[in-house]
């Protein structure tokens, strides 16, 4: 893995060159983060670790995430003039954990090669863990990790078990009719399913 330290001058010449792209620019500072901390992560207390990843979530979401799918439950909701439902009438669902992304970089080896270089870690981790979920408040409580008194991540079910028993439609309509996603929408790499299979003490070969 490449975890060299990237200098405070090299972290300010990516921040200004994405100033234009919010996105990017988040993406970019999530990046220097994880890839810093991967130096010294097995020296970190649990507590430092989970400062760690409460600082490395901030980024992700104050990104401009994208919401492509709503629950069928949240699609039943009343749409204004433009065709968007009132986001305050339901709950917007960050399903890939950008706090799980970080132990998973740092404790999976599977998931190392995303520190490799900016554009890897862009492409495979942060646009996909800023890619947000339309769901009732009810369903929200339903597919959280849970946490022990620590604040560390517990994994009883794995991404996709979490959301089987939710039915998912496109956002934005088309007009036309469709049929609905049963179950988690987005796809789900093996490294990330791996981990959490891993620590809930199943097997990957179930689920690939």
């Amino acid at each position: 893995m490449n975890n060299y330290l990237i200098s405070t001058e090299e972290h300010i010449k990516g921040k200004l060159k994405h100033l234009d792209d919010i996105h990017k620019y988040q993406a970019w500072n999530a990046f220097v983060h994880a890839r810093n901390i991967s130096t010294i992560w097995d020296k970190l207390s649990k507590s430092a670790k989970t400062m760690e990843c409460h600082n490395f979530y901030d980024y992700f979401f104050r990104a401009n995430c994208r919401l492509l799918y709503i629950s069928s439950e949240v699609a039943l909701l009343p749409r204004n003039r433009n065709g968007n439902i009132d986001k305050k009438r339901f709950t917007i669902d960050h399903p890939k954990s950008a706090r799980f992304l970080l132990y998973t970089i740092n404790e999976w080896p599977d998931a190392n090669f995303l520190l490799g270089d900016f554009e890897t870690f862009y492409i495979n981790a942060f646009v996909p863990g800023t890619n947000t979920l339309g769901i009732t408040s009810a369903q929200n409580n339903n597919v959280k990790y849970v946490t022990d008194k620590n604040g560390s991540m517990k994994v009883k079910l794995n991404i996709r078990e979490r959301y089987e028993d939710i039915k998912f439609l496109p956002y934005q309509s088309s007009g036309k009719t469709i049929s609905p996603i049963n179950g988690y929408p987005y796809d789900v790499p093996e490294w990330y399913l791996g981990y959490e299979e891993y620590l809930k003490g199943g097997t990957l070969t179930n689920f690939v």
